[in-house]
């Protein structure tokens, strides 16, 4: 008898723990972020570092318990930089009642095509596309990173003030509407501080061959260039512009989409360029310095400013999430984002805000490339 008395003492200290266990897996809740971003395809070069950091946030979030018991997911899908990808990845997202946040959009077409899309599935978005369209389409719509009017001014003041550039050419993607914003306000400031316009050019973005071009920008001896062109592609502009026989010591400035890849292209060609900067890879900030150990722990790789722009946008919707905790919804969410003031991220000085008119304003740095790294400019 009193072997069975101890049992049963025993059994039901047990079936008690499995039952205070088992209230505490069910009070538990899940949260999902859906990533659809380019992991194929010419804009690659910015999907893959975004998504990789993306998820290097969520593991490291879910680590410290940033939501308590409850944890964060994370689904990544290429959006393959597809107007339809991108719109079914949406649409996937919103049906998924898991899913209170997607991360997407590069190209600033897709995201101007998106925008009218989220008022009706009713689902908060963020968007890397430097266009501010698609805020004037939908509150559900948010920007992760500055417009090009303020940091397209940055650096052509820079450029004017710093480098005291005089005679200027200017090549562009015409095909991007935010390279040829960009284009439009370098131009248009470097030429009201006097510097000359010797030479004004348009590419595609699916173009390679720039042997014409070069030649006839070589011909204007230009002492700096803007190039409005994304990574490989401006890399391989670059490397042109050199065989053509432009001056040996030209200052090229352009936009802050480069990635790791342009430095892979370019090689030595690339040496001299000047970019305003989202990320400072150099900075002292804690935050900051811990996500660049991190991450080339993890990836074997160094951070540019796209994965700095991924890791942002993860934890802007872990913070956004929390704040609408015990019991959140995709309203909720929006609102969160929308109150954003000083929330601490990876990008400028390490303090990301909205203004006014819903666009991101931070710190921002003029970088450089020199040694074939980034580094901050003098």
């Amino acid at each position: 008898m009193q072997a069975f008395k101890k049992y049963t003492q025993v059994l039901g200290t047990a079936v008690l723990t499995m039952l205070i266990g088992s209230v505490s897996q069910a009070a538990a809740d899940n949260y999902n972020i859906a990533v659809g971003k380019s992991l194929t395809g010419n804009l690659a070069f910015i999907g893959v570092p975004q998504a990789n950091a993306i998820r290097m946030a969520v593991d490291e979030l879910n680590a410290e318990k940033f939501l308590g018991e409850d944890t964060l997911s994370v689904t990544v899908e290429d959006d393959a930089n597809d107007r339809g990808q991108t719109i079914t990845l949406v649409n996937k997202a919103a049906a998924d009642p898991n899913t209170l946040i997607y991360l997407g959009s590069i190209w600033s077409a897709h995201a101007i095509a998106v925008a009218p899309l989220l008022n009706d599935l009713k689902i908060p978005m963020f968007g890397t596309a430097q266009s501010v369209e698609p805020l004037k389409l939908s509150e559900w719509y948010f920007k992760s990173t500055m417009s090009p009017p303020k940091s397209v001014t940055t650096i052509a003041k820079y450029a004017v003030e710093k480098v005291q550039i005089k005679d200027l050419a200017v090549v562009f993607t015409r095909d991007a509407e935010n390279a040829v914003v960009g284009a439009d306000i370098f131009r248009d400031y470097a030429r009201k501080h006097g510097v000359s316009i010797v030479s004004d050019e348009s590419i595609l973005v699916s173009e390679t061959n720039f042997s014409a071009i070069a030649t006839k920008i070589a011909s204007t001896n230009p002492d700096a260039i803007w190039i409005g062109a994304y990574g490989a592609q401006a890399a391989n502009l670059v490397v042109q512009l050199k065989r053509a026989g432009v001056r040996p010591d030209l200052k090229i400035f352009t936009t802050a989409g480069l990635g790791t890849d342009y430095l892979e292209a370019g090689g030595s060609a690339v040496d001299g360029t000047y970019f305003w900067g989202d990320f400072n890879i150099q900075s002292a900030d804690p935050r900051i310095a811990a996500f660049v150990k991190n991450y080339e722990a993890r990836y074997s790789a160094t951070p540019d400013s796209w994965a700095a722009v991924g890791y942002t946008e993860a934890l802007l919707a872990a913070y956004a999430i929390k704040a609408s905790l015990p019991n959140p919804t995709r309203e909720k969410v929006r609102d969160a984002i929308a109150a954003m003031k000083d929330a601490p991220t990876v990008l400028g000085a390490g303090s990301w805000s909205l203004d006014a008119e819903r666009v991101p304003v931070y710190e921002q740095s003029i970088v450089m490339v020199k040694g074939g790294k980034f580094e901050a400019a003098p």
